[in-house]
């Protein structure tokens, strides 16, 4: 019988049924991976200050472009470049920055995150909790306002 994608998330992965081998080099595969990732998330905060760097230059000139700039020198999207600039601007100088998926930074530095939801995140962070785009977007829908009826 064929699991679920969430059951299978949830029972975790282990390595007693590999080979010793196999085992061996799947967690040597993880660590590099984990250590890449981390590299990647100070990739994209690098990106996001030359990008605004791009972005405060070409300020002053009209007909698109950064726009132009961002799509055909660096391929990005508009909404890639100003997430990439938004996550600078909220995560450049904090060293805990590689414990977040870029998924999960990107998502709290938008303009509506709520200031707890990142504080939260940030001392998860700091204690060496790697933390998912999931994870952080359930922490920034628990600090969300609750909506209130119009009715009364």
């Amino acid at each position: 019988m064929k699991m679920a994608k969430a059951e299978l998330i949830e029972a975790g992965f282990t390595y007693a049924d590999l080979d010793t081998d196999t085992a061996a080099k799947l967690r040597y595969l993880a660590n590099e991976i984990n250590r890449l990732k981390e590299k990647l998330a100070s990739n994209a905060l690098q990106i996001g200050e030359s990008l605004l760097i791009a972005h405060e230059r070409l300020a002053n000139h009209r007909g698109g472009k950064f726009l132009q700039f961002i799509e055909c020198e660096c391929g990005f999207s508009k909404s890639s470049a100003y997430n990439y600039m938004a996550a600078f601007k909220v995560f450049g100088s904090l060293p805990t920055v590689g414990k977040l998926e870029d998924g999960a930074m990107y998502a709290l530095a938008q303009n509506d995150t709520p200031e707890n939801a990142r504080k939260e995140v940030l001392k998860l962070a700091d204690k060496g909790v790697k933390v998912t785009q999931k994870q952080a977007k359930a922490i920034i829908k628990k600090h969300k306002p609750k909506a209130t009826s119009g009715t009364g």
